[in-house]
């Protein structure tokens, strides 16, 4: 299930309980609309900011919150700065989409999460045609597809690394 209703969470402090309480009405009400149960929930978040003490403050605070209200398991996509930082993981995934695109070779092992603005980076080097923010979905669903989401990453991106070993404590 797909909660399309935009929910603040990093930045929101005093606010955080009520919204994260707001995810869990949305997500029960669509768990039921289906004839299911919410037995997992994976919350995602652009921190728009690069991973420092504010990434752990922020994403401690929030995991927290989260344990706290659901009753089923959860995970915390917090990108560092925004998703586009974990795109660039995926340097190969980008000419599975379009043929000229290609992630200069230089910038394929490096920390994504310190990337300061890493849409307007991709929108710099991709250029035929420009990329967008709605072709995010279709390079991960490429970098998925050819199998490039493994353990052996080409860069780092400590905000998907934590995300990632968060999932693998569900049981």
């Amino acid at each position: 299930m797909n909660i399309k209703d935009p929910v603040k969470l990093s930045k929101a402090k005093k606010q955080l309980t009520p919204r994260v309480q707001h995810l869990l009405q949305q997500a029960e009400g669509q768990a039921e609309r289906k004839g299911g149960q919410l037995v997992g929930v994976a919350i995602h978040v652009d921190l728009d900011h690069v991973t420092d003490n504010r990434y752990m403050e922020t994403r401690d605070a929030i995991s927290q919150e989260l344990s706290r209200i659901f009753d089923c398991q959860s995970a915390l996509a917090l990108a560092a700065v925004e998703m586009e930082a974990w795109l660039l993981l995926f340097p190969e995934a980008f000419p599975k989409v379009r043929a000229k695109w290609q992630i200069p070779k230089k910038d394929h092992r490096r920390d994504c999460g310190q990337e300061k603005d890493p849409k307007k980076y991709l929108q710099r080097v991709l250029t035929q045609p420009k990329y967008s923010e709605t072709d995010a979905p279709k390079i991960i669903e490429a970098a998925v597809k050819h199998g490039l989401v493994t353990g052996r990453l080409l860069g780092t991106n400590r905000s998907f690394t934590d995300f990632v070993d968060e999932l693998q404590t569900w049981r």
